[in-house]
């Protein structure tokens, strides 16, 4: 990667995306490059602005003169609001002149937030490809942004119409970052980097953001291979995370998409951690995601009784679960599964049957997490927590005693699921004794086992 540490301002883009790094970084263990900025930056740079990206993930903020810049913009998600907000702060402070625009999950489910703060001049609630543009094109009203136009004053003209074409947008600019700083657990080659093919998931999970919209909208096959082709030779990328809300609802186009891999002969290891519903796979699926390179499917019931798996809408099948599951051990391909516990009006018996149900279930690796309710969810609203104070800087991870009980919950779900003898040699299977080690220090810190 370019080294821009010694750049001088006059040469430095006038647009600068940010993504900060996670306030309590020993909680996050995985890093993968930060899709929204890098597309965002792609699509500047195609209408011809010169745009920096700086991901404090793996890198330092030293580097770079926030002064340099007209427009800054920050990707807040819930790992990191409360350092992207002290980032700002400093940013005001130094550099008044500098406008600062915030996009992402938080600022579509709660804008008069970040609006609120004297700070933050713009709030991008939609897709932030074109909104951007024409904000940074001066326009005083731009659909899908809150915009300050005053001390007091602010526009908002409306939500903004989803961009339907997605193969018309450039891919991210992932040659703006260091892929070889990025890591994921579990994977098996580095470089490792990350890949969406669709945006939008037509399921109404109550716990879920739908920060893209229920519209599910697709890249054509082509786009995505083209995509992955150069990401391998020329990015030099062995591993891919596909990172779609729902990669799997168009059966036709996951098997074109693994004819066209198989077709160029790319040598790319794939993995599904997310955005695979059971419904959308059968073994012929599967086949073909594994000649493709696939090695790792994730699956998600969330809970493992069916009262709740109609609580939280998720209209999945437990035993179609049990059946992708099954498949993929016949097929040799790693499975990973996760559940939440605390959904509201659930019973101790309950959460005692989905920590049975995922010893059943027998995946590789289970991920189990405490429900966290979401400002702009469903769920959110059922819990009626809409005056607590959002957990410092809406980190929502306030406790309280059911919460206290909750983790509990977590940790002896985690001990009783891997602290088998046949769960602890398969870790060793999957991992090098080094991810092996950090994972251990990472559960240690968390304290979830």
């Amino acid at each position: 990667m370019e080294d821009h540490k010694h750049l001088a301002a006059a040469e430095i883009g006038s647009i600068l995306l940010v993504f900060c790094a996670p306030s309590k970084r020993q909680l996050y263990i995985n890093k993968l490059p930060p899709l929204g900025i890098l597309s965002l930056a792609s699509y500047l740079e195609s209408k011809g602005i010169r745009t920096d990206v700086i991901d404090l993930q793996i890198d330092d903020f030293s580097r770079i003169d926030p002064g340099a810049y007209r427009v800054i913009g920050f990707s807040v998600n819930v790992a990191n609001v409360e350092s992207s907000l002290a980032c700002m702060r400093r940013i005001r402070r130094d550099h008044p002149q500098t406008r600062i625009v915030v996009g992402g999950p938080h600022c579509k489910s709660f804008p008069e937030y970040f609006i609120g703060m004297n700070f933050i001049d713009a709030v991008c609630m939609d897709e932030g490809e074109e909104a951007f543009h024409e904000y940074i094109e001066g326009r005083d009203s731009v659909p899908g942004m809150h915009i300050k136009t005053g001390s007091m004053e602010t526009t908002y003209p409306g939500p903004r119409k989803r961009i339907e074409d997605l193969d018309s947008l450039p891919f991210p600019a992932l040659d703006k970052v260091d892929l070889t700083r990025y890591n994921y657990y579990p994977r098996r080659s580095r470089p490792i980097s990350s890949l969406m093919t669709s945006r939008g998931c037509p399921f109404g999970c109550i716990f879920c953001f739908q920060t893209l919209g229920r519209r599910w909208r697709k890249r054509s096959a082509l786009s995505v291979v083209s995509e992955i082709e150069w990401q391998v030779k020329t990015l030099g990328v062995r591993e891919i995370a596909v990172y779609d809300d729902n990669f799997s609802l168009d059966r036709a186009r996951v098997l074109e998409i693994c004819d066209l891999l198989m077709a160029k002969g790319l040598k790319v290891s794939l993995q599904f951690t997310n955005g695979l519903r059971a419904e959308h796979l059968d073994e012929e699926v599967l086949q073909a995601l594994k000649r493709a390179g696939t090695w790792l499917v994730g699956v998600a019931p969330d809970t493992g009784t069916e009262r709740v798996m109609e609580l939280i809408e998720k209209k999945a099948d437990l035993g179609q679960i049990q059946d992708v599951v099954r498949i993929c051990r016949k097929l040799g391909i790693r499975t990973f599964a996760f559940f939440m516990l605390g959904f509201p009006g659930e019973t101790r018996e309950e959460i005692e049957k989905t920590i049975a149900f995922a010893k059943k279930l027998d995946t590789d690796m289970v991920q189990f997490a405490r429900v966290l309710a979401y400002k702009g969810t469903k769920l959110f609203e059922m819990l009626d927590i809409r005056n607590h104070d959002h957990g410092r800087e809406m980190g929502y991870f306030y406790e309280s005693r059911e919460n206290r009980a909750l983790t509990e919950y977590v940790r002896r779900a985690n001990r009783t699921f891997y602290l088998r003898p046949r769960k602890l040699l398969g870790l060793l299977r999957m991992h090098s004794m080094k991810d092996l080690v950090s994972l251990g220090w990472y559960s240690i810190m968390t304290r979830s086992i």
